[in-house]
């Protein structure tokens, strides 16, 4: 494995960390006992517009 490639697979390893890290704070912000269950599900697919597919 060379120097660029290592370096590639470093910066992709970042991106992810600081997505997982943008998904648990997102899901640490929401206060499903307070919600109705519109609010509940709309916090779904706003879950899934960013961090998953766009079906």
């Amino acid at each position: 494995m060379g120097r660029r490639s290592r370096h590639s697979h470093a910066g992709a390893w970042e991106r992810v960390k600081l997505e997982l890290q943008a998904l648990r704070d997102t899901i640490n912000d929401l206060d499903p006992d307070s919600m109705s269950p519109r609010e509940a599900l709309d916090a779904l697919y706003k879950l899934r517009n960013l961090f998953g597919q766009k079906e």
